[in-house]
Protein backbone atom coordinates (compact mmCIF):
# COMPACT_ATOMS: atom_id res chain seq x y z
CA UNK A 1 0.00 0.00 0.00
CA UNK A 2 2.59 2.62 1.62
CA UNK A 3 4.83 1.58 -1.90
CA UNK A 4 1.85 2.23 -4.14
CA UNK A 5 1.47 5.50 -2.41
CA UNK A 6 5.18 6.30 -2.87
CA UNK A 7 5.48 5.27 -6.50
CA UNK A 8 2.50 7.21 -7.40
CA UNK A 9 3.74 10.59 -5.31
CA UNK A 10 6.43 9.95 -7.31
CA UNK A 11 5.63 9.92 -10.85
CA UNK A 12 3.62 12.93 -10.02
CA UNK A 13 6.77 14.95 -9.03
CA UNK A 14 8.73 13.51 -11.82
CA UNK A 15 5.58 14.89 -14.30
CA UNK A 16 5.63 18.05 -12.66
CA UNK A 17 9.52 18.63 -12.89
CA UNK A 18 9.05 17.46 -16.68
CA UNK A 19 6.68 19.91 -17.23
CA UNK A 20 8.75 22.99 -15.86
CA UNK A 21 11.69 21.92 -18.05
CA UNK A 22 9.24 21.95 -20.94
CA UNK A 23 8.02 25.38 -20.50
CA UNK A 24 11.62 26.49 -19.08
CA UNK A 25 12.60 25.30 -22.73
CA UNK A 26 9.47 26.21 -24.38
CA UNK A 27 10.09 29.87 -23.13
CA UNK A 28 13.79 29.89 -23.79
CA UNK A 29 13.01 29.07 -27.39
CA UNK A 30 10.81 31.32 -27.59
CA UNK A 31 13.27 34.22 -26.81
CA UNK A 32 15.83 32.87 -28.72
CA UNK A 33 13.66 32.23 -31.73
CA UNK A 34 12.16 36.07 -31.89
CA UNK A 35 9.76 37.28 -34.28
CA UNK A 36 11.58 36.46 -37.06
CA UNK A 37 13.41 32.91 -36.05
CA UNK A 38 17.21 32.03 -35.53
CA UNK A 39 19.53 34.24 -37.51
CA UNK A 40 22.08 31.84 -39.03
CA UNK A 41 25.69 32.74 -38.73
CA UNK A 42 27.88 33.30 -41.85
CA UNK A 43 29.74 30.41 -42.59
CA UNK A 44 33.43 30.31 -41.82
CA UNK A 45 35.94 32.39 -39.98
CA UNK A 46 35.82 36.33 -41.43
CA UNK A 47 38.70 37.40 -39.85
CA UNK A 48 40.70 39.49 -42.03
CA UNK A 49 37.70 40.26 -44.27
CA UNK A 50 35.88 43.84 -44.95
CA UNK A 51 31.97 44.49 -45.23
CA UNK A 52 31.55 47.48 -47.08
CA UNK A 53 28.57 49.16 -49.43
CA UNK A 54 28.17 49.63 -52.92
CA UNK A 55 26.05 51.59 -55.32
CA UNK A 56 26.18 50.14 -58.91
CA UNK A 57 25.74 52.19 -62.15
CA UNK A 58 22.22 51.43 -61.70
CA UNK A 59 21.74 53.14 -58.42
CA UNK A 60 21.16 50.24 -55.98
CA UNK A 61 23.09 49.69 -53.34
CA UNK A 62 23.95 46.11 -51.60
CA UNK A 63 26.56 45.08 -49.31
CA UNK A 64 29.91 43.10 -50.43
CA UNK A 65 32.71 40.82 -48.02
CA UNK A 66 35.84 41.72 -49.60
CA UNK A 67 39.45 40.13 -47.58
CA UNK A 68 41.95 42.89 -46.96
CA UNK A 69 44.44 41.52 -49.28
CA UNK A 70 41.64 42.18 -52.29
CA UNK A 71 40.69 38.24 -52.72
CA UNK A 72 37.31 36.30 -52.29
CA UNK A 73 35.04 39.28 -53.01
CA UNK A 74 30.88 38.59 -52.07
CA UNK A 75 27.64 39.47 -52.32
CA UNK A 76 25.59 39.73 -49.58
CA UNK A 77 22.64 41.28 -50.39
CA UNK A 78 21.40 41.41 -54.36
CA UNK A 79 18.19 44.16 -54.55
CA UNK A 80 17.93 47.65 -55.19
CA UNK A 81 16.74 48.58 -52.14
CA UNK A 82 18.92 51.40 -50.17
CA UNK A 83 21.44 50.51 -47.60
CA UNK A 84 23.90 51.98 -45.20
CA UNK A 85 26.00 51.68 -42.17
CA UNK A 86 27.15 47.64 -41.93
CA UNK A 87 27.87 46.89 -38.41
CA UNK A 88 29.65 43.74 -37.52
CA UNK A 89 28.70 42.12 -34.11
CA UNK A 90 31.24 40.95 -31.87
CA UNK A 91 31.87 37.40 -32.97
CA UNK A 92 32.23 38.33 -36.86
CA UNK A 93 29.60 36.30 -37.69
CA UNK A 94 26.74 38.49 -38.50
CA UNK A 95 26.05 42.30 -39.64
CA UNK A 96 23.24 44.61 -38.81
CA UNK A 97 22.61 47.44 -41.20
CA UNK A 98 19.80 49.98 -42.09
CA UNK A 99 18.15 49.36 -45.08
CA UNK A 100 14.94 50.68 -47.00
CA UNK A 101 11.50 48.77 -46.09
CA UNK A 102 8.57 49.28 -48.19
CA UNK A 103 6.47 47.04 -45.55
CA UNK A 104 3.17 49.13 -45.14
CA UNK A 105 3.17 50.82 -48.81
CA UNK A 106 5.95 53.58 -47.71
CA UNK A 107 10.13 53.49 -47.85
CA UNK A 108 11.36 54.03 -45.07
CA UNK A 109 14.70 53.11 -43.36
CA UNK A 110 15.09 50.00 -40.74
CA UNK A 111 17.52 47.89 -39.09
CA UNK A 112 18.00 44.26 -40.78
CA UNK A 113 20.16 41.44 -39.08
CA UNK A 114 22.11 39.66 -41.97
CA UNK A 115 24.19 35.90 -41.24
CA UNK A 116 24.05 33.61 -44.37
CA UNK A 117 20.37 33.77 -45.53
CA UNK A 118 18.19 36.42 -46.10
CA UNK A 119 17.88 39.26 -44.35
CA UNK A 120 15.62 39.99 -41.44
CA UNK A 121 13.92 43.15 -40.66
CA UNK A 122 13.85 43.48 -37.06
CA UNK A 123 12.47 47.11 -36.95
CA UNK A 124 8.99 48.15 -37.89
CA UNK A 125 7.02 51.45 -38.05
CA UNK A 126 7.23 54.77 -39.94
CA UNK A 127 10.42 56.65 -38.18
CA UNK A 128 13.52 56.20 -40.00
CA UNK A 129 16.04 53.95 -38.16
CA UNK A 130 19.71 54.31 -38.71
CA UNK A 131 23.55 53.48 -37.40
CA UNK A 132 22.55 50.34 -35.80
CA UNK A 133 25.47 49.46 -33.27
CA UNK A 134 26.24 46.24 -31.58
CA UNK A 135 26.81 46.21 -27.82
CA UNK A 136 26.49 44.35 -24.58
CA UNK A 137 29.22 41.61 -25.99
CA UNK A 138 26.60 41.38 -28.74
CA UNK A 139 23.81 40.77 -26.69
CA UNK A 140 21.83 44.14 -28.09
CA UNK A 141 21.54 46.10 -31.23
CA UNK A 142 21.34 49.77 -30.68
CA UNK A 143 20.39 52.50 -32.83
CA UNK A 144 19.21 55.83 -34.02
CA UNK A 145 15.58 57.19 -34.90
CA UNK A 146 14.26 60.72 -34.82
CA UNK A 147 17.53 61.81 -32.95
CA UNK A 148 16.76 58.97 -29.85
CA UNK A 149 18.79 55.81 -29.26
CA UNK A 150 17.08 52.81 -28.95
CA UNK A 151 17.93 49.29 -28.73
CA UNK A 152 16.92 45.51 -29.71
CA UNK A 153 17.12 42.06 -29.20
CA UNK A 154 19.20 40.60 -32.10
CA UNK A 155 15.70 38.22 -32.60
CA UNK A 156 13.82 41.13 -33.09
CA UNK A 157 12.40 41.31 -29.95
CA UNK A 158 12.74 43.47 -26.66
CA UNK A 159 12.81 47.03 -28.29
CA UNK A 160 13.53 49.49 -25.73
CA UNK A 161 14.17 53.50 -25.74
CA UNK A 162 17.73 54.52 -24.04
CA UNK A 163 18.13 57.91 -24.28
CA UNK A 164 16.56 59.42 -23.25
CA UNK A 165 14.29 57.62 -20.86
CA UNK A 166 10.30 57.57 -22.28
CA UNK A 167 8.80 59.89 -20.16
CA UNK A 168 4.54 59.36 -21.14
CA UNK A 169 3.06 57.19 -18.53
CA UNK A 170 6.62 56.02 -17.25
CA UNK A 171 6.60 52.96 -19.04
CA UNK A 172 9.28 51.55 -22.04
CA UNK A 173 8.22 50.62 -25.45
CA UNK A 174 8.14 46.16 -25.51
CA UNK A 175 7.62 46.20 -29.74
CA UNK A 176 8.97 46.62 -32.42
CA UNK A 177 6.87 49.27 -33.98
CA UNK A 178 7.67 52.67 -32.58
CA UNK A 179 5.18 54.67 -34.39
CA UNK A 180 4.06 56.35 -31.24
CA UNK A 181 6.09 59.54 -30.07
CA UNK A 182 7.42 60.09 -26.77
CA UNK A 183 7.94 63.26 -24.93
CA UNK A 184 10.83 64.57 -26.15
CA UNK A 185 12.18 68.36 -25.93
CA UNK A 186 16.01 67.13 -25.95
CA UNK A 187 18.48 68.05 -28.67
CA UNK A 188 18.82 65.42 -31.37
CA UNK A 189 21.57 62.43 -31.34
CA UNK A 190 23.36 62.81 -34.57
CA UNK A 191 25.79 60.00 -33.68
CA UNK A 192 26.71 57.58 -30.58
CA UNK A 193 29.15 55.36 -29.62
CA UNK A 194 29.02 52.88 -26.47
CA UNK A 195 32.06 52.61 -24.13
CA UNK A 196 33.57 49.45 -24.46
CA UNK A 197 32.52 48.34 -20.99
CA UNK A 198 28.67 49.24 -22.03
CA UNK A 199 28.42 51.48 -18.88
CA UNK A 200 28.40 55.29 -20.77
CA UNK A 201 27.25 56.18 -23.90
CA UNK A 202 29.51 59.35 -25.66
CA UNK A 203 27.04 61.42 -28.48
CA UNK A 204 26.87 63.95 -30.69
CA UNK A 205 23.51 66.27 -30.11
CA UNK A 206 22.67 68.58 -32.74
CA UNK A 207 21.07 71.88 -31.82
CA UNK A 208 20.92 73.88 -35.40
CA UNK A 209 21.18 73.41 -38.94
CA UNK A 210 19.93 70.81 -41.49
CA UNK A 211 20.39 67.55 -39.55
CA UNK A 212 18.25 68.81 -36.25
CA UNK A 213 14.67 67.33 -36.85
CA UNK A 214 11.93 70.06 -35.83
CA UNK A 215 10.55 68.28 -33.04
CA UNK A 216 8.18 69.48 -29.98
CA UNK A 217 7.71 73.29 -30.53
CA UNK A 218 9.38 75.47 -33.19
CA UNK A 219 13.02 76.64 -32.03
CA UNK A 220 13.00 74.17 -29.18
CA UNK A 221 16.64 73.92 -29.70
CA UNK A 222 17.51 77.45 -27.96
CA UNK A 223 18.37 77.45 -24.39
CA UNK A 224 16.60 79.66 -21.49
CA UNK A 225 18.34 82.34 -19.86
CA UNK A 226 17.49 83.33 -16.50
CA UNK A 227 15.92 86.51 -17.42
CA UNK A 228 12.97 83.88 -19.54
CA UNK A 229 14.21 85.07 -22.88
CA UNK A 230 15.98 82.94 -25.25
CA UNK A 231 19.15 82.69 -26.95
CA UNK A 232 20.48 80.45 -29.38
CA UNK A 233 23.36 77.95 -28.39
CA UNK A 234 26.68 78.86 -30.23
CA UNK A 235 27.97 76.02 -31.62
CA UNK A 236 25.67 73.29 -33.71
CA UNK A 237 27.51 70.42 -32.46
CA UNK A 238 28.03 69.13 -28.97
CA UNK A 239 29.72 66.50 -27.34
CA UNK A 240 28.03 64.94 -24.55
CA UNK A 241 28.20 62.18 -22.01
CA UNK A 242 24.70 60.03 -21.53
CA UNK A 243 25.55 57.65 -18.38
CA UNK A 244 22.71 54.54 -19.26
CA UNK A 245 19.00 55.04 -18.78
CA UNK A 246 19.80 59.18 -17.44
CA UNK A 247 17.71 62.00 -19.33
CA UNK A 248 20.29 64.69 -17.85
CA UNK A 249 23.14 64.71 -20.50
CA UNK A 250 27.12 65.50 -19.11
CA UNK A 251 28.06 68.28 -21.39
CA UNK A 252 31.64 67.53 -22.38
CA UNK A 253 33.79 70.53 -21.86
CA UNK A 254 35.37 72.16 -25.19
CA UNK A 255 33.06 69.69 -26.54
CA UNK A 256 30.79 71.80 -28.70
CA UNK A 257 32.12 73.18 -32.56
CA UNK A 258 30.35 72.66 -35.85
CA UNK A 259 31.75 69.63 -36.29
CA UNK A 260 32.48 66.96 -33.76
CA UNK A 261 34.09 63.52 -34.14
CA UNK A 262 34.38 60.85 -31.12
CA UNK A 263 35.71 57.77 -30.41
CA UNK A 264 36.33 55.56 -27.05
CA UNK A 265 39.89 54.63 -25.70
CA UNK A 266 39.84 50.42 -25.03
CA UNK A 267 39.51 51.55 -21.08
CA UNK A 268 35.99 53.18 -21.02
CA UNK A 269 37.08 55.99 -19.53
CA UNK A 270 38.62 58.02 -21.69
CA UNK A 271 37.37 59.54 -24.93
CA UNK A 272 39.01 60.98 -27.97
CA UNK A 273 36.63 64.31 -29.33
CA UNK A 274 37.90 66.35 -32.64
CA UNK A 275 36.25 69.75 -32.81
CA UNK A 276 36.40 71.59 -36.04
CA UNK A 277 35.21 75.01 -36.46
CA UNK A 278 35.29 75.83 -32.57
CA UNK A 279 35.81 79.58 -32.42
CA UNK A 280 39.10 79.83 -30.83
CA UNK A 281 40.82 75.97 -31.37
CA UNK A 282 40.39 73.72 -33.53
CA UNK A 283 41.41 70.47 -31.32
CA UNK A 284 41.87 66.93 -30.82
CA UNK A 285 41.35 66.57 -26.94
CA UNK A 286 41.53 63.18 -25.27
CA UNK A 287 38.93 63.71 -22.03
CA UNK A 288 38.76 61.64 -18.92
CA UNK A 289 35.11 60.49 -18.91
CA UNK A 290 35.19 59.01 -14.94
CA UNK A 291 35.63 62.67 -14.01
CA UNK A 292 34.88 65.40 -16.52
CA UNK A 293 36.63 67.83 -13.75
CA UNK A 294 40.09 66.08 -14.78
CA UNK A 295 42.86 67.82 -16.84
CA UNK A 296 41.99 67.50 -20.29
CA UNK A 297 45.07 65.57 -22.75
CA UNK A 298 44.99 67.58 -26.06
CA UNK A 299 47.53 65.76 -28.96
CA UNK A 300 46.76 68.97 -31.60
CA UNK A 301 45.73 72.65 -31.00
CA UNK A 302 44.81 74.69 -34.16
CA UNK A 303 44.27 77.83 -34.84
CA UNK A 304 41.45 78.66 -36.99
CA UNK A 305 41.61 78.82 -40.44
CA UNK A 306 44.87 76.65 -40.71
CA UNK A 307 43.87 72.72 -39.78
CA UNK A 308 41.45 71.02 -38.23
CA UNK A 309 40.95 66.76 -37.51
CA UNK A 310 37.72 65.23 -37.96
CA UNK A 311 36.40 61.16 -37.44
CA UNK A 312 39.14 60.14 -35.25
CA UNK A 313 39.54 56.25 -34.44
CA UNK A 314 41.53 54.53 -31.73
CA UNK A 315 43.48 51.28 -32.33
CA UNK A 316 42.29 48.68 -30.48
CA UNK A 317 45.08 48.69 -28.07
CA UNK A 318 44.35 52.47 -27.70
CA UNK A 319 47.80 53.90 -28.79
CA UNK A 320 47.39 55.30 -31.43
CA UNK A 321 44.63 57.58 -32.64
CA UNK A 322 44.34 58.28 -37.21
CA UNK A 323 42.27 61.35 -38.24
CA UNK A 324 41.21 62.91 -41.41
CA UNK A 325 43.25 66.20 -41.19
CA UNK A 326 41.71 69.40 -43.09
CA UNK A 327 42.79 72.26 -44.55
CA UNK A 328 40.77 75.61 -43.58
CA UNK A 329 41.79 78.55 -45.03
CA UNK A 330 38.45 80.31 -44.74
CA UNK A 331 34.68 79.04 -43.62
CA UNK A 332 34.35 78.06 -47.27
CA UNK A 333 37.71 76.81 -48.04
CA UNK A 334 37.96 72.99 -47.18
CA UNK A 335 40.52 70.84 -48.73
CA UNK A 336 41.28 66.89 -47.27
CA UNK A 337 44.92 66.97 -46.79
CA UNK A 338 45.15 63.43 -45.70
CA UNK A 339 44.77 60.87 -42.50
CA UNK A 340 47.23 61.19 -39.76
CA UNK A 341 48.30 59.19 -37.03
CA UNK A 342 49.19 60.29 -32.92
CA UNK A 343 50.39 58.60 -30.49
CA UNK A 344 47.48 58.93 -27.40
CA UNK A 345 50.27 59.27 -24.91
CA UNK A 346 51.79 62.34 -26.38
CA UNK A 347 53.44 64.10 -24.24
CA UNK A 348 52.79 67.43 -25.44
CA UNK A 349 50.35 68.73 -27.95
CA UNK A 350 50.98 69.66 -31.45
CA UNK A 351 50.37 73.62 -31.88
CA UNK A 352 49.48 74.67 -35.19
CA UNK A 353 49.69 78.62 -35.36
CA UNK A 354 49.34 79.10 -39.18
CA UNK A 355 49.53 76.94 -42.48
CA UNK A 356 53.37 77.01 -41.98
CA UNK A 357 53.26 74.50 -39.00
CA UNK A 358 51.10 71.96 -40.92
CA UNK A 359 54.57 69.95 -41.31
CA UNK A 360 54.75 69.45 -38.03
CA UNK A 361 51.54 66.77 -37.89
CA UNK A 362 53.11 63.53 -39.15
CA UNK A 363 50.54 62.28 -42.14
CA UNK A 364 50.71 58.63 -43.43
CA UNK A 365 48.43 59.38 -46.30
CA UNK A 366 48.46 62.49 -48.35
CA UNK A 367 45.41 63.27 -50.66
CA UNK A 368 41.60 62.45 -50.49
CA UNK A 369 41.50 59.90 -48.06
CA UNK A 370 38.98 59.74 -45.35
CA UNK A 371 37.40 57.40 -42.46
CA UNK A 372 40.06 55.78 -41.50
CA UNK A 373 39.26 52.43 -39.70
CA UNK A 374 42.10 50.14 -37.73
CA UNK A 375 42.49 46.25 -38.44
CA UNK A 376 41.36 44.36 -35.10
CA UNK A 377 45.54 44.15 -34.48
CA UNK A 378 46.41 47.90 -35.28
CA UNK A 379 48.94 46.72 -38.08
CA UNK A 380 46.96 48.04 -40.58
CA UNK A 381 44.64 50.77 -41.74
CA UNK A 382 41.52 50.82 -43.72
CA UNK A 383 39.92 54.03 -45.73
CA UNK A 384 38.21 55.60 -48.76
CA UNK A 385 39.50 57.38 -51.66
CA UNK A 386 38.25 59.41 -54.09
CA UNK A 387 38.87 57.24 -57.79
CA UNK A 388 37.94 58.42 -61.37
CA UNK A 389 34.95 56.20 -61.17
CA UNK A 390 33.36 56.35 -57.82
CA UNK A 391 34.94 55.74 -53.90
CA UNK A 392 37.34 52.95 -53.48
CA UNK A 393 38.01 51.03 -50.61
CA UNK A 394 41.82 51.06 -49.74
CA UNK A 395 44.11 49.16 -47.16
CA UNK A 396 47.51 49.78 -46.02
CA UNK A 397 49.94 49.37 -43.30
CA UNK A 398 49.57 51.43 -40.48
CA UNK A 399 52.58 53.55 -41.44
CA UNK A 400 50.83 54.34 -45.04
CA UNK A 401 53.36 51.55 -46.93
CA UNK A 402 51.81 48.51 -49.05
CA UNK A 403 48.65 50.09 -50.26
CA UNK A 404 46.17 48.00 -51.57
CA UNK A 405 42.80 49.25 -53.96
CA UNK A 406 40.09 46.22 -52.71
CA UNK A 407 37.69 47.52 -55.19
CA UNK A 408 39.72 48.87 -58.07
CA UNK A 409 36.94 51.41 -59.78
CA UNK A 410 34.05 49.22 -59.57
CA UNK A 411 31.10 51.15 -58.39
CA UNK A 412 31.07 53.79 -55.44
CA UNK A 413 32.11 52.16 -52.47
CA UNK A 414 31.73 53.46 -49.15
CA UNK A 415 31.10 52.72 -45.35
CA UNK A 416 34.15 49.47 -44.87
CA UNK A 417 34.52 48.12 -41.57
CA UNK A 418 36.56 45.32 -40.38
CA UNK A 419 35.23 42.36 -39.01
CA UNK A 420 36.40 41.97 -35.33
CA UNK A 421 37.76 38.60 -35.45
CA UNK A 422 41.56 38.12 -34.97
CA UNK A 423 43.36 36.15 -37.75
Amino acid sequence: MNKRLFGGALGKYLLAILLVCLLVGFFWWKENYGVFGQLAHLTGSTAGDIVFVREGKSGSTNLFLIHDDGTNLRRLTNDPSLKRNPAWNPTGNEIAYAGESSVGGGHTLQIYLLGSGTPQQATQGSIQKDNPTWIMNGQKVAFLTGGVIKVINPNGTGLKQVYPPPIRGGAESTTTNDNAEEDFLLPPIRAYAWDPNGKQIAAIQTTEGQFAPAMGESNWWKTKTSGGSQQNMQYPESAVLLPSMTSKPALIPAGASNHVGIAWLPDGKRLVVALSGAGDMNSLIIHRTDDLLLPMQPLLLAKPYTVAPENPCVSADGTKVAFELWRMSSPDDRQLLGIAVLPTNLPNPIVIKSLKDVGKIPLVLKGEMSDPKWSPDGSKLLYTMVGAGGRDIWVCNADGSDRINLTKGNGDNVQAEWSPTMK
